[in-house]
């Protein structure tokens, strides 16, 4: 079950008629994930794969140089990890959405994400059923994530 950043459950989205293609960069250290990804998402209407990423630095140097609508980003990465990846991209570009694919499941780690300013997250083991829902999500500038992370958020606004 996915929810918006305030913790409620949202079944809205946006219709894609109309809108402009969403260019995304894929950044992932693994070929197949990238591949699978790109063929997933070059299956919906209007989504393009602008470029791919195996590790954070050309992660960010890719970001600066295509530009994309959307950053999809995995936070194991060598040469720079997502998260720092992430960091620099938002300091050069605080409007760029970042869209987390991980297996990563730190609370730590999650916390510091949504610190940085990432603004949907999905875990791999629910990017079957979550993925598109929440790209859709993104394309309509609204930040979606999965229960685990929206738990987090609401219990820290609680403990604030």
């Amino acid at each position: 079950m996915l929810r918006n950043r305030d913790g409620k459950v949202d079944n809205f989205l946006l219709p894609l008629g109309g809108m402009a293609k969403l260019n995304i960069l894929v950044a992932d250290v693994h070929p197949i994930s990238r591949f699978g990804l790109g063929a997933l998402l070059r299956s919906h209407g209007g989504w393009e794969i602008c470029g791919e990423a195996a590790d954070g630095r050309d992660a960010v140097e890719k970001c600066k140089r295509l530009k994309p609508d959307l950053l999809i980003l995995d936070i194991c990465m060598p040469e720079l990890n997502g998260l720092d990846a992430a960091r620099q991209i938002l300091k050069c570009n605080p409007d760029q959405v970042i869209l987390v694919l991980t297996a990563v499941d730190s609370e730590q780690v999650i916390r510091e994400c949504l610190e940085a300013g990432i603004r949907g997250w999905v875990s791999n083991s629910d990017a079957s059923e979550d993925l598109v829902t929440v790209v859709e999500a993104q394309q309509g500038q609204k930040s979606i994530f999965s229960a685990r992370v929206s738990d987090l958020i609401v219990d820290g606004h609680r403990n604030a």
